[in-house]
Formats: C-alpha cells, structure tokens, sequence
C-alpha cells in the first residue's frame, strides 16, 4: 500500500515514543482542505502530559519559565502505510466529554513520507517545489504527442516523454537553483491514464539549512509571475532531502532519496481563461531572473506591499491603496537616493514629487497622462491617509491602486530589460489600464 496523504485520508496509528516509557500512542492522522492534524485522546493521569499541551488546568507540571508546555515541533507518526514525520507540530484546541474522556488536536505544517527515524528534518540540504504558471510562463512541458492518420483523419496519437534540459540559474545566497520539468503518468481508474509535466524548482546546499532559504528562490518567482500578469499564484512543497539520507548506486556513488513532502496549505494559484504578461521568459531568461533576484531584495519595501495586496480581495479599497500607497512613496524616495539626492533631502520630497520621479521612468509605456495621474493618485491616497481630508469617493480610490499598481508592475518590466515598444502594447492589453466605473 502507498504511503499518501491525500485530502479527505484518515489514517489510524501511534506517535513513537511519546507515552509512558517511550511506549507510542494511538493518535488519528487526517488531511482535510483546512490542513494537517493529529487527534490525541487521554483519559487517565498518566497522560498528563498530553492535557497540558491544551488543557491549561492540566495536572502535569509547566515548562520551567512557567509557561504551558507545548507539543514537539517535530513528531513521528507510523501505521499499516508507513512512517510519516510531521514537522512545525503546534496545539490546535481540544475537547472534554462527558466521563472526563478528553482529546486534544495537533496541526503540523508539512509532513514528509518515508522519512528515517533519526534524521532531523527541521533542517535539509535540498527542495524541490513548484509555483502555480512557472511552466506556461516558461513554455516549457515533458510530453511530444505524435499522430498518425489517414485522408485527414487521426487514426493513432502516441505520447513519449521528450524532458527539457533543466534551466540552470546559478547560486544566489549560498542556494544552487535550477528548473527542472519532469513527466508524470498516473493510473486512474477504468483504465485512464493522465499524462502530466510538471516544472519544479529544486534548490540544493552543501549543508542543512532551513526550509526558508530553501524557498527564496521560489518565492521569488512567485512574486515576479504576479508583477507580471497580476494573477494570484502558488507555492507548493513536493519533495525534500537531507545530506545525511542517501542510498548507494551500482556503481558505488551515493545518491540523495528526495522524500515526499505534503503542506498543510491546499491554496492553489488563479486560472484565469487568459494571461497577459508584461514580462516574458524571453526578456528575461537566466541573467533576467538573476536580475530580478536583485531588484526584489533592493526594493522588497516596494515589491512586498504590492505583491501581497493582490491576496486582499475582500478588504476595502481603503484598505487595499493603504498598503499599496506607501509602497510608491518608497519607490519615488529610492530612485531620488538613486540619482543622487541626499537622504535627508529625499525623505523631505512631497508625494508628488516622488510620483513625478516614478512616471519618468515608464512615461513611454504608460497609457495616461503623468500630471492627471499624480493628482489622481495624490488626492486619493492623501484623502484616506490624513483624517483632516474628506474622504475620497471609493471609485477614486480603485483607480488610483490600480493604476499604482500598474506603475510599479511596468516599472520592474523596465528595469528588468523587457523592450519598451513592446511593453507598451503590453500594458495596452493588460486589464488594469481600463478604469472601473461606476454602473
């Protein structure tokens, strides 16, 4: 039987060692869309200890700085399908029943299949994951189909796995990077088989280190598909490797087992009927994205606020130009640094000034004038950001964050290269330059 854990699983098993002397303890495993979790059931006093990870008139003695005690961070699960680690392990609430019958939930962040015992996960020397869009945006895929026919009609399709040659970017921060595409067959039912390519971005290091450094590179591609083509996108885990668990070739080499790994979070990125990009993998290829490795750290005040307001789609537009707003005041203050300005005369440069800076760098791509869109944007921002100032009608407000927006996101085009004849067009067909209005 496959060790899985697929949405909807419950699987029935012990976490090793936690018990009394070391002996397991019966816990259900499920995943569901809302995540990973274990539910721990006690009854008697000498389970203690499980009731003060939740229950905080526990009868187990608390942490020595008097704080209740918490589950591990990392527990080991086993049943009939295999051994699962559960990594960022935390308290997720619990219930009493009636007869003092009590149990306790923990969610975890990830779990990794068919991982060793001993080996120490929190910390791994390799990643493999994926960003929703990385290979459409790249044109890239793992299958040939091949027909065969006669007057006119296909009589034969036949697939073969053609695999592209892994992209590789280099090392930034100490990471090695590459994109590597696979092809994946999975048997269905009745017979069906689905054939699939899957673009994956696998980091490796000489050493262990945490899983954060190991997904800064795909993080970082995910906020360039989103300035891009202003979609929501995805990061997702599927595999991951540690120095020390290796396994031995015919040849003697000793090769690293990549471990599946399952997340907690089951978001998945847009799927829009069409994408339109302002950046494409051709403006950019390898150097392109190194560069893009650069500007994201240089102007992450910037590029972070922008990013993450595309996740805001129930808040206010109030809400969403005032994350968005200061992300232009610190884009127009660092290219005045930039030219060569004083700090301290920069810091004093009204907003729109600051603005002006901006447009002088996409004028010849944007498709609004510089003058009418610094009032725009100035009067909206200032009027939600001062209470002394009306407040600015809420169709003034989505303009001017979709226009701000629209700068920043033809402003990264540019500095990234992208020709600006062609980013024109682009910007042109891009559904933020066309106002909202009100109906």
């Amino acid at each position: 039987m496959a060790n899985t854990l697929d949405v909807g699983d419950r699987r029935f098993g012990q976490l090793l060692g936690l018990g009394a002397d070391g002996r397991p303890v019966e816990v259900l495993l499920e995943r569901t869309d809302t995540g990973i979790s274990l539910t721990v059931t006690w009854a008697s006093s000498e389970d203690a200890a499980f009731a003060s990870w939740f229950v905080t008139e526990s009868a187990a003695p608390s942490t020595e700085s008097g704080a209740r005690p918490s589950p591990p961070r990392r527990l080991r699960f086993h049943d009939t399908e295999g051994f699962v680690t559960l990594l960022g392990c935390y308290s997720g609430g619990y219930t009493i029943r009636h007869g003092g019958l009590a149990s306790g939930t923990i969610r975890a962040s990830f779990a990794v299949l068919d991982a060793p015992r001993d080996t120490d996960f929190d910390h791994i020397g390799g990643a493999r994951s994926s960003v929703s869009h990385l290979q459409g945006w790249l044109g890239v895929k793992a299958w040939q189909a091949h027909e065969k026919g006669e007057g006119g009609r296909t009589t034969e399709l036949a697939f073969e796995a053609t695999l592209p040659e892994a992209i590789d970017l280099g090392m930034w921060g100490g990471t090695r990077t590459q994109l590597k595409t696979s092809a994946i067959q999975r048997n269905l039912d009745e017979g069906v088989v689905q054939l699939e390519s899957q673009t994956s971005v696998e980091t490796t290091r000489s050493y262990a280190t945490s899983w954060d450094r190991h997904l800064r590179p795909s993080r970082a591609l995910h906020d360039l598909l989103v300035i891009s083509g202003w979609n929501r996108e995805h990061v997702g885990m599927i595999s991951v490797h540690h120095p020390s668990d290796t396994h031995p070739t015919a040849s003697g080499q000793e090769l690293p087992w990549w471990r599946p790994v399952v997340s907690a979070d089951v978001s998945v990125g847009d799927r829009p009927r069409a994408r339109n990009h302002l950046i494409t993998w051709a403006d950019l290829g390898v150097d392109g994205i190194r560069r893009w490795f650069c500007l994201r750290e240089r102007y992450m005040r910037v590029i972070d606020p922008v990013v993450t307001s595309i996740s805001l789609r129930n808040a206010t537009p109030t809400t969403i130009l005032a994350q968005t707003g200061p992300a232009l005041e610190a884009l127009g203050y660092y290219l005045l640094l930039r030219d060569g300005l004083a700090r301290s005369r920069a810091n004093k440069m009204s907003l729109g000034a600051r603005l002006e800076r901006i447009f002088a760098d996409v004028n010849q791509v944007m498709p609004f004038d510089e003058t009418e869109w610094v009032d725009r944007f100035t009067s909206a921002y200032n009027g939600i950001k001062h209470a002394n100032r009306q407040l600015p009608d809420d169709l003034d407000v989505v303009n001017a964050q979709r226009e701000g927006i629209l700068v920043v996101r033809a402003w990264c085009a540019l500095e990234l290269g992208a020709d600006s004849a062609s980013l024109r067009q682009r910007v042109l067909e891009d559904p933020q330059a066309v106002p909202f209005i009100r109906r």
